[in-house]
């Protein structure tokens, strides 16, 4: 897996969203990848939308880059690897 996704909902997403007409436009988008800002849908009270940063960090990296590098970590070497022993 590669953490890659798509965008194409276009059109009537304020309406499937329940998100207030005064959002910014969203664009199609057909490879959106790991450190890129994307679209949320965020449910407190009324839905909005915000900008956020795609992808996990994990609580011991101490370079946010670490995260977007993880992304395709196998589960072969997951025993052995920092990454499935925490921090």
């Amino acid at each position: 897996m590669c953490g890659r996704f798509t965008i194409t909902i276009a059109l009537g997403w304020h309406d499937r969203f329940q998100v207030q007409e005064d959002s910014p436009p969203i664009p199609p988008r057909y490879n959106v990848a790991p450190s890129q800002v994307v679209p949320v849908v965020i449910r407190e009270g009324s839905n909005r939308l915000a900008m956020m940063q795609w992808g996990l960090i994990p609580s011991w990296a101490k370079d946010p880059k670490v995260g977007y590098s993880m992304i395709n970590a196998r589960g072969i070497l997951s025993g052995n690897a920092q990454l499935s022993r925490g921090r």
